[in-house]
């Protein structure tokens, strides 16, 4: 009899770690981003690196391994630097309008975490602004341009 009950907390054993090791998704993520397990990582979906573009640039982005929102609710969020600008633009959602000047121009996005510390996570991309272009930088911007006004507060 104790060879079976062995037995069977052993099989139970092997179960739970074959599902352990199995991982998951990780569910859904919500409305920005990949909230599943592993490695978090950031992609610049758009603009293509060398593409030819106005400002502001529409960019679009891709998030894995962690859910992007608003800061103030916990969330992580993504700043974008657009060639010498001190100033991050602040994202709170995988795509924006980010205003650039005229010329070569590298955008980078960095994975930021609710209290504005950023991450090592970043991809970055070179462009070509042909018009419309601007100063840029520093703002706080909620999703597709809408916006919480002129700046973060840093923190």
């Amino acid at each position: 009899m104790m060879g079976r009950r062995f037995l069977g907390l052993a099989a139970c054993a092997a179960l739970v770690l074959a599902a352990c090791a199995q991982g998951g998704s990780g569910g859904d993520g919500g409305s920005a981003g990949d909230g599943g397990g592993g490695a978090p990582r950031v992609t610049i979906a758009s603009p293509a690196d060398g593409a030819d573009v106005a400002s502001p640039i529409q960019l679009q982005l891709s998030v894995q391994g962690a859910e992007i929102g608003d800061p103030s609710t916990g969330l992580m969020h993504l700043h974008v630097y657009v060639g010498d600008a001190g100033q991050p633009t602040v994202l709170t959602s995988t795509t924006g309008e980010i205003p650039a000047p005229e010329g070569q121009q590298t955008i980078r996005v960095v994975l930021t975490e609710p209290n504005h510390d950023e991450t090592d996570v970043s991809a970055e991309v070179t462009v070509n602004v042909t018009s419309g272009g601007t100063t840029g930088g520093g703002g706080y911007t909620k999703g597709g341009g809408g916006g919480y006004g002129g700046g973060y507060g840093g923190g």
